[in-house]
């Protein structure tokens, strides 16, 4: 029988890597420029064939003239033209092939480049045994660690960062979450708890799972706590529904607690959690069951370098949201924005113009482009100058010269030369914040 041979490996420095992502970046522009270009010729063509049928009479035309010395440079002229013409149309149909083969080589390279950089979770989760066992005995509690997806790949960057905010969902997990034995036999549960890491890839995106099987989110008490915080009044508390008072854990400042202590009080809070999700382009979300557990949710993207996004202009400024971050687009009669806000499925959305926003001057278009953005459960309209549709994105970091733009999370370059600026959704969102209210 044939041996088989066990697959064979070499060892790649990540600068390495990250600089061959950088030249199937360069190889990804050229790409969009060249399909912009291609897009032109297209037009050309139309004109082309129009140009064609037009010559076909001329020709016919002519030829009857060509018995008369005269006609003879017209009837040379006209089979010039027409001779032109073909060319020019087959050399674009070439032109069309080879820019579909060059992007379907250029989409195999990005793919295996980027498949380079990915690595095994197992690492990162492996890695929490010894923080739930030795956590889990200072503070009084029973738990295991089970781990789920162990071999899914993710992008070595986003693994990195991913780890203080899955520490701190594991440690909120064992300090509110996760019962003592005496209470957890009363409620008919076993005696020890269990903490979930689980991942799965879906699609794209990779979803990794932080599930415990504790007292789960009680939204009664959230209320209590945030009026007692003094971040809501007793009447705004009363009528938030059971999924809006759980968004309340995502509040800056919001607890729970009384002290920190030494499990769950780091000084790093749900809503940090929630931004450093969104800064890798991800979201977060939670289910809950009073009295059998919690679920988080981080969906985050496959890799940093290349990303989708939704594209539009302020001013003459080109900027970007993640697709994973955009609920929806429209154009509203900008009259109905006058009291700052926009009914989209029944929901009233604050409303603002990016332009404002972001220092510029305000918009007079009687029909308002708008971007749905979404942080969580959290949506807000945000109006542009115009619309450009979606886009494949080559992120690059910030250069130094743009320093100055804070709300900016990235920069990718665009078929036409131009540098589209990523917006930092979470950066975002705290300036709107401080707008809308007086005292920030």
């Amino acid at each position: 029988k044939p041996v088989a041979t066990a697959g064979r490996y070499t060892r790649v420095p990540v600068e390495e890597l990250e600089r061959m992502q950088g030249l199937v970046a360069e190889v990804v522009v050229g790409r969009h420029r060249m399909e912009g270009a291609l897009a032109d010729y297209r037009a050309l063509w139309r004109r082309l064939e129009g140009m064609e049928g037009r010559l076909a009479g001329v020709a016919e035309g002519l030829t009857r003239l060509s018995r008369d010395p005269a006609a003879a440079p017209g009837v040379a002229l006209g089979a010039e033209l027409a001779t032109l013409v073909a060319a020019l149309k087959h050399n674009l149909s070439d032109l069309r092939g080879q820019v579909t083969t060059l992007a379907r080589t250029t989409h195999g390279l990005q793919d295996h480049v980027s498949r380079a950089r990915l690595v095994e979770v197992r690492g990162l989760f492996q890695r929490f045994h010894r923080l739930v066992r030795e956590a889990g005995r200072a503070h009084g509690v029973g738990c295991r660690l089970v781990l789920a997806g162990e071999e899914t790949r993710i992008d070595k960057a986003v693994v990195e960062r991913l780890h203080d905010p899955l520490v701190h969902l594991v440690r909120n997990a064992l300090a509110h979450g996760i019962e003592p034995e005496v209470e957890r036999r009363a409620a008919g549960k076993g005696g020890e708890g269990q903490i979930l890491l689980g991942a799965e890839t879906q699609g794209d995106a990779v979803v990794i799972r932080v599930a415990d099987d504790g007292r789960g989110l009680d939204p009664a008490r959230l209320r209590a706590a945030a009026v007692a915080k003094g971040l809501l009044a007793a009447e705004e508390a009363a009528h938030l529904t059971d999924d809006q008072a759980v968004e309340l854990i995502f509040r800056p400042g919001f607890s729970i607690r009384d002290q920190a202590d030494d499990l769950a009080g780091r000084g790093v809070g749900m809503d940090a959690v929630r931004n450093q999700v969104m800064a890798l382009g991800g979201r977060v979300s939670v289910r809950w069951e009073v009295g059998r557990g919690t679920t988080f949710f981080l969906r985050v993207p496959l890799s940093l370098a290349i990303t989708r996004g939704v594209r539009f202009t302020v001013g003459s400024v080109p900027l970007a949201l993640p697709l994973a971050a955009v609920h929806g687009v429209r154009e509203v009669v900008a009259a109905t924005l006058a009291n700052k806000s926009l009914v989209v499925a029944g929901e009233t959305l604050p409303y603002h113009h990016l332009g404002t926003c972001l220092g510029g001057p305000a918009s007079h278009l009687d029909v308002q482009p708008v971007v749905i953005a979404c942080s969580g459960n959290d949506r807000i309209a945000l109006g542009v100058d115009r619309l450009c549709g979606q886009e494949e994105m080559v992120l690059r970091p910030l250069s130094p010269y743009l320093s100055g733009y804070p709300w900016a999370a990235a920069a990718s370059v665009g078929p036409d030369g131009d540098v589209c600026l990523l917006l930092d959704l979470p950066a975002l969102f705290e300036r709107l914040a401080g707008a809308r209210d007086p005292h920030a």
